[in-house]
């Protein structure tokens, strides 16, 4: 484990990034992130530096997920937030949702990403799919149904005091993701 912290620091904010994305809540995926740290420091086996470390930590991140809180995550709230694409998100089951962050966020291909999630690459398209139209629907929505926020339909130039961390947050998952729906 001797070149294993310095090859975690640099992936550290991007498996910060993704746990967030994943659970809808920067609070909760930063406690998901410590979980995972804290399991990479009690059992440093599960990641080699010689392997693929952001992978191994992405994998150690979904077992954290399979094992503890899925029902938290799943229940959260999608009424509290105004952003249709973050609302979209969180709907979909958490396998489903893992599957399309890690594709379209983390930029895995789906074979690695379905390999990731022990699933067969078959599996992953049809669930990759299936989020994409759930994502493509919710993005055609009328714009009655869905609650919108004013201040999300245009990237600001720089950081507005009127925005909080996690208005841009969303809108920066937002933009990202809106290529992989349309």
């Amino acid at each position: 484990m001797d070149r294993l912290p310095e090859t975690v620091w640099p992936i550290f904010s991007d498996l910060r990034r993704y746990a967030s994305a994943l659970t809808g809540d920067r609070r909760m995926g930063d406690w998901y992130t410590r979980v995972t740290l804290e399991t990479l420091l009690q059992e440093p086996f599960r990641v080699r530096a010689d392997g693929d470390v952001r992978f191994q930590l992405d994998k150690l991140l979904g077992d954290a997920l399979s094992v503890d809180g899925v029902a938290s995550v799943d229940a959260q709230d999608e009424t509290e937030s105004d952003d249709v694409l973050k609302r979209g998100l969180l709907a979909l089951p958490l396998l489903t949702r893992h599957l399309f962050l890690l594709v379209t966020l983390e930029g895995f291909s789906v074979r690695r990403a379905a390999e990731l999630l022990g699933m067969a690459k078959d599996e992953a398209d049809s669930l990759l799919a299936f989020a994409r139209k759930q994502m493509r629907d919710r993005r055609e929505m009328p714009s009655g149904m869905a609650v919108s926020n004013a201040r999300t339909h245009s990237l600001p130039e720089s950081k507005s005091p009127t925005q909080t961390p996690r208005q841009i947050a969303s809108r920066q998952l937002e933009i990202g993701l809106g290529a992989y729906v349309q």
